[in-house]
């Protein structure tokens, strides 16, 4: 039987039935260089999490090259972050394992042939004042009124109350007895911290914070149920979806539009298929 996994990233596909058969079947990869840069970003800051205290230049300059990220905008965020965050050892689950760029794989559930597999991967996770904070690191290009629509879409976002969640259902039992108590009592927040690299110099904003109530993990649930199906008859499907995103004027913000912009269905499939491919493995990205 076949594990499905579901993500976030999944998840966030299923606006449109052919970008999520894009990227979580066909594995084209859906990443641009923004969101190489972020990635970039993101083993940074893993990097001072774990203790690395090379200078930013050194960890950047490693950076740039394996991300193809412009050197110098990666340079002036690094800096920032260093003169914002004074980063302290790393929690530990029971494992001994550090609570940065944390990645699970948990059976959910069996249905229709597959083993539904939630999983993904939490940027860090702190404690202090008896409770457990989630801080997920953005990068944004955006300035002004844009900036403020992406941030007010983040706030609506399923990202942090899906980890959350799973911290709280799944996880506790990973944690030692003080972050387990946290977990199971909903002491749990998250927050974004966004990384605004269009500013001279680097800008750094955070959200308010964003927790869990009881009613919302029934919520989580019911969404999670609601989106396998259709996960599923993607999976089974055996002919290109339709561009469902354009229903919803997803397309601006889609990896794939330029695909999409192939009228001619046979160059269109043609185009597809000579796209270079991997498995959709949430725990092996970034």
């Amino acid at each position: 039987m076949p594990d499905l996994p579901l993500d976030f990233s999944a998840i966030s596909q299923l606006y449109c039935a052919r970008a999520y058969q894009l990227s979580c079947v066909k594995g084209i990869d859906s990443s641009s260089p923004a969101t190489d840069f972020g990635g970039a970003v993101h083993k940074f800051v893993e990097a001072r999490g774990l203790g690395d205290t090379r200078s930013a230049i050194v960890i950047c300059s490693e950076l740039s090259t394996k991300y193809k990220a412009p050197l110098d905008k990666l340079i002036m965020c690094a800096v920032k972050i260093d003169l914002v965050y004074k980063f302290g050892p790393p929690l530990l689950d029971t494992q001994s394992t550090p609570l940065i760029e944390y990645k699970f794989s948990i059976p959910y559930r069996e249905m229709d042939g597959y083993n539904i597999i939630l999983c993904g991967t939490i940027d860090r996770i702190e404690y202090r004042n008896n409770c457990l904070v989630f801080p997920d690191w953005k990068t944004t290009a955006c300035t002004g009124a844009a900036l403020e629509r992406a941030m007010s879409e983040y706030a609506n976002s399923f990202q942090l109350p899906f980890y959350l969640y799973i911290i709280h259902k799944y996880l506790s039992k990973f944690l030692p007895p003080d972050l387990e108590k946290a977990a199971l009592s909903l002491n749990m927040s998250g927050i974004y911290r966004y990384i605004c690299h269009s500013f001279n110099p680097v800008d750094i904003r955070e959200s308010s914070e964003i927790y869990l109530s009881p009613e919302d993990i029934l919520y989580i649930e019911e969404l999670i149920d609601y989106c396998i199906p259709k996960m599923i008859s993607i999976h089974k499907r055996n002919t290109l979806c339709p561009p469902e995103g354009s229903i919803y004027k997803m397309c601006p913000k889609c990896n794939f539009r330029d695909l999409c912009a192939i009228r001619n269905h046979d160059r269109l499939i043609d185009t597809i298929n000579k796209q270079p491919t991997r498995k959709y493995d949430p725990t092996n990205f970034r």
